[in-house]
C-alpha cells in the first residue's frame, strides 16, 4: 500500500545538458510493513524505497515508457519513519540504448538513499 506519488518536475534537460526530474511522497503511517519492521521503532525499509525511486522513474523517464533491466546499487544512508516526506531527485543518462536513473532520496532528516536503476525502453504495445 505506498502512497500516492506527486510528479513535481517532469524529465527536462538544462542548459548544460543535464536531464533531470523529480518527485515526492508522503509515507504513510498506516504502511503494512511498519508493525513487523520494527516494533516500537519503525522504519520504512530500504526495498520500498527502492520500489517508490523505481514508480517515479516509470512516471518520469525522459524518453517515452521503460522498463526496469537492472538493480545497479543501493545505498541506504539514513532512516525513513511514518509520516516522513521524502524528496526523489532524478539524473537520466542514455547510452547505446541504456537508460539509467541515478536518484537520490531525501527525506526531513537529510539523505536516506541513492539508488541507481538500469532500463531499456519499452517495447511498443500491441493493440
Amino acid at each position: 500500500m505506498l502512497g500516492a506519488i506527486e510528479v513535481i518536475r517532469r524529465a527536462e534537460t538544462d542548459d548544460r545538458d543535464v536531464t533531470t526530474s523529480r518527485t515526492e511522497v508522503t509515507v504513510s503511517p498506516d504502511e503494512p510493513v511498519f508493525p513487523g519492521h520494527y516494533p516500537d521503532f519503525p522504519i520504512f525499509p530500504g526495498v520500498c524505497e527502492v520500489e517508490y525511486v523505481h514508480l517515479s522513474a516509470l512516471l518520469t523517464a525522459p524518453d517515452g515508457p521503460v522498463e526496469l533491466v537492472a538493480l545497479d546499487s543501493a545505498r541506504f544512508t539514513g532512516p525513513v519513519h511514518p509520516g516522513d516526506r521524502i524528496d526523489i531527485e532524478m539524473r537520466w543518462t542514455t547510452t547505446d540504448g541504456v537508460v539509467v536513473c541515478s536518484a537520490s532520496v531525501r527525506g526531513p532528516r537529510g539523505e536516506c538513499a541513492n539508488v541507481r536503476l538500469r532500463y531499456r525502453p519499452a517495447p511498443e504495445s500491441k493493440n
